[in-house]
């Protein structure tokens, strides 16, 4: 994290750090919040306490943004690469977001890409970047831009805690139809182990090969996801 805040206060921008739930150390408030029944029938499987711990991360995120009055928020987890040119790059894609239908967006992805297929393109970031809507909504939370109206929306249905923060985002947004993204990723993530979840690797009781209980479950709901996006694409006129 020491080495983001360097590249912001180089770059000029204003930021806070919000230390984030420690999946090691949960409390019973924290637990709470999480619903295992709902995990295994949502998901196939439990979720690590790292998991909970980052999901609780970004709920606190979105609240703090809520709470600044700020209209658009950036949440960056720790193991990000920011780009060079960082701040300008921000300003340009504020510039495009800002000429959309007020309320036609609500989640922006700027750390992985949606496919190709369930997108539209927007705007012309840089000469390497465009800014699209994402109607399938990529799965990543490392770098999430936030409006108001979605960040409440996502504090709102946050709990209880039932798949991990990025498929949740990725739920919220694809069924709403109102999420962006940059193409390719305007802020991938560096390969450092993250402080939220340093275990890494495949989900647990996920396996890379076969069709596990969990495999089965992202199976069907991506099935539920790509429909949905190919009826906001109908309805948007781009499909």
């Amino acid at each position: 994290m020491a080495a983001i805040g360097a590249a912001l206060e180089r770059e000029g921008v204003a930021y806070s750090r919000l230390p984030a739930t420690d999946g090691r150390s949960l409390s019973a408030s924290d637990r709470i919040l999480y619903s295992a029944s709902r995990s295994i029938l949502y998901t196939g499987r439990r979720l690590k306490d790292s998991e909970i711990g980052c999901y609780i991360s970004h709920v606190r995120a979105a609240n703090a943004f809520l709470a600044s009055g700020d209209n658009l928020g950036l949440v960056l987890e720790d193991d990000v690469k920011l780009p060079s040119d960082f701040s300008s790059r921000l300003q340009r894609l504020r510039e495009i977001v800002d000429e959309m239908e007020a309320g036609s967006w609500e989640v922006g992805n700027l750390g992985k890409a949606p496919t190709p297929k369930y997108r539209k393109h927007v705007g012309t970031l840089d000469a390497e970047h465009e800014v699209v809507r994402a109607y399938r909504f990529p799965i990543r939370a490392s770098a999430v831009l936030w409006t108001r109206q979605g960040a409440a929306r996502f504090v709102a249905e946050a709990y209880p805690i039932a798949a991990p923060v990025d498929v949740k985002i990725q739920v919220l947004a694809t069924l709403s139809g109102k999420g962006v993204a940059t193409v390719p990723e305007l802020i991938p993530t560096s390969g450092a182990v993250s402080d939220i979840d340093p275990t890494g690797g495949p989900r647990k009781g996920q396996t890379r090969t076969g069709l596990s209980l969990p495999a089965a479950a992202m199976k069907i709901r991506q099935g539920v996801l790509r429909r949905v996006a190919r009826r906001n694409m109908r309805k948007a006129g781009t499909a």
